[in-house]
């Protein structure tokens, strides 16, 4: 066999129906698995704050990567910070810290101490927020989204949804165009052969 025809074999294999239905299943599990992740985030966050931080630092810039969870939502913050006056010799490799807190009556999401110059917008639990702030001795510069739970368990359930929805479309179609089936409603017509009790269709003499 030629490299050619071993090519679109392999590309023929993709494009079948059984891969696409392997896709479809991996992603309808991996969509549940993540919309279960984050209803057990969402519960713990009703009680415990967590704060996972990922920043690399040199003696007078760190840059950083950290994410918050509360019962407000989850906020995913990047920016980098720049201190003349700290000339400890850090390590150059990156650190990941998580740690905890109190998020109290109002989850520390939705709170923030916000500058002159701070450019946020808000709306439906979300939050765009960016800064530039620079004295001189001090910059920092960085960027926040932040969005509730509700909207991930919406973003993680749609592919199982639409699934489920697609699945009973399909099987209501094979009920119709199965032997002794009505054709409008899918009701099973043996015992009633010359009208559908469910929708009152009469079937055709070649549909009987």
């Amino acid at each position: 066999m030629t490299r050619t025809n071993r090519a679109t074999l392999r590309k023929r294999s993709l494009a079948g129906p059984r891969f696409r239905q392997c896709a479809a299943t991996f992603f309808v599990i991996g969509s549940l698995a993540l919309a279960v992740g984050v209803g057990v985030a969402w519960r713990r966050a009703r009680s415990t704050g967590d704060t996972v931080l990922i920043c690399r630092r040199t003696n007078v810039q760190m840059d950083c990567l950290q994410f918050w969870s509360a019962s407000g939502g989850l906020r995913v913050l990047v920016g980098r910070f720049t201190d003349s006056y700290d000339a400890a010799d850090l390590a150059l490799q990156p650190v990941i810290t998580h740690s905890s807190y109190d998020p109290g009556t109002r989850p520390y999401p939705y709170e923030r101490y916000v500058r002159d110059g701070d450019s946020v917008s808000t709306g439906l639990g979300f939050e765009f927020f960016r800064r530039n702030y620079d004295i001189g001795t001090y910059r920092e510069r960085c960027a926040s989204v932040t969005a509730p739970y509700w909207f991930f368990l919406v973003l993680f359930m749609t592919i199982p949804l639409y699934r489920m929805r697609s699945f009973v479309q399909r099987r209501r179609q094979e009920l119709r165009h199965a032997p002794g089936r009505c054709v409008v409603c899918g009701y099973d017509l043996r015992g009633s052969p010359h009208q559908c009790p469910e929708c009152g269709m009469v079937p055709s003499p070649i549909a009987q």
